[in-house]
């Protein structure tokens, strides 16, 4: 017993006593000198739902890093085992306690600044919560990077709008916005002198979307004098001198496509823009579809075969489908039936546009071909 307790009173445990939080893992040096009764020894928490222990003394050793777990808000104690004879020697050693975890809590320094295009702008957030508290930053759900303070460069012109998320093992916690003003340098545009767009005027009808083309002499964008009428998206970029512009159809009327013209004051400042028609925008009702056939009911014979045309009308068709019950033959204008049984057959032509869908059945009846009669 007394080579026992004098290898136990040997022992150094750092630190001691251990506070740890809830969800955090912290580490107890434990060194001694062993004695002839000590070979090895292991080590376990007193109460295993507070925390939980690892780590143990190889035969011989002098050492040991015990890792601690900790689980719930508490106090325990690191139990040290080792072997006597025929005996399993447990010893507490040190004084564990868990303090509870503390969420993560965030503030901005500056939740608003305003900088020149091409300027860096630098981001702070205080934090305070148990254990490391990670500090992620985003502009909506991009990216932006970690820390605090976070750098930014190269913001486009506008207005951005940051938040950060501060997260430990306890939770995470989104602060509010810092809003970044970012003015736009100030560049020197050329005047569009004129702009082409094919076709001229433009058709569309309620409810449908037309693409034109544009040729013009500068990077400009374009829109509709009345929304209302009709709407106009698309814009030629830098650099170039054509692209495409979408126009959808609103409601029935007649309306202007426009491109802003810019002319610029000696000393660079630019004068209020100019709105340069391009092209008149016609929208005209949409009318839904119609379609018949030339030949809606026929009789062949099941050597023949017979081509079917369907005559459509209405606004801004698509093609033509042909159906066998719901199975898809084709899409044309006409199709030609061959080679089908004797028998009553029975086929659909669909045409559709924006306002609706038009259907009808063709019937062809095959029958038998007539035997020729020889007469002697």
């Amino acid at each position: 017993m007394i080579g026992i307790a004098f290898a136990v009173v040997l022992a150094a445990i750092t630190p001691n006593p251990l506070h740890v939080t809830a969800g955090d893992t912290a580490t107890i040096h434990v060194d001694y000198s062993p004695s002839q009764f000590i070979h090895g020894a292991g080590f376990s928490a007193e109460d295993p739902s507070i925390a939980t222990v690892s780590g143990s003394i190889p035969f011989n050793g002098s050492s040991a890093k015990v890792e601690v777990h900790a689980l719930r808000e508490g106090s325990t104690r690191l139990i040290m085992s080792f072997p006597v004879g025929f005996s399993l020697w447990k010893v507490p050693i040190a004084d564990i306690y868990v303090d509870p975890c503390v969420p993560p809590t965030i503030a901005l320094v500056s939740r608003f600044e305003r900088i020149n295009e091409g300027e860096a702008v630098t981001l702070m957030a205080m934090t305070t919560g148990a254990g490391l508290v990670h500090i992620e930053w985003y502009e909506g759900d991009a990216f932006l990077g970690i820390g605090s303070p976070l750098t930014i460069r190269s913001l486009g012109a506008g207005t951005h709008r940051m938040t950060a998320r501060a997260l430990n093992q306890c939770g995470m916690v989104t602060s509010e916005e810092a809003v970044i003003e970012v003015i736009a340098r100030p560049r020197r545009r050329r005047p569009v002198r004129h702009a082409v767009v094919t076709p001229n005027p433009i058709y569309v009808a309620v409810g449908e979307t037309v693409e034109v083309q544009v040729e013009n002499s500068g990077a400009v964008g374009y829109s509709s004098l009345d929304p209302t009428i009709a709407l106009i998206t698309g814009h030629v970029p830098f650099g170039q001198t054509s692209g495409k512009v979408a126009i959808q159809g609103v409601r029935e009327g007649t309306t202007t496509m426009y491109f802003p013209r810019y002319e610029y004051l000696p000393w660079g400042g630019p004068r209020p823009p100019q709105r340069i028609p391009v092209s008149d925008v016609i929208v005209t009702p949409c009318v839904p579809p119609t379609l018949t056939f030339d030949a809606p009911h026929v009789w062949i014979a099941q050597s023949e075969s017979v081509t079917v045309t369907a005559m459509t009308t209405g606004t801004g068709l698509g093609m033509i489908e042909w159906l066998d019950g719901t199975q898809l033959r084709g899409l044309a204008n006409s199709m030609t039936f061959a080679s089908l049984p004797i028998g009553t057959h029975r086929f659909t032509a669909r045409v559709r546009n924006v306002c609706g869908v038009a259907s009808d059945d063709v019937v062809i009846e095959v029958v038998e071909p007539r035997r020729r009669t020889v007469r002697h």
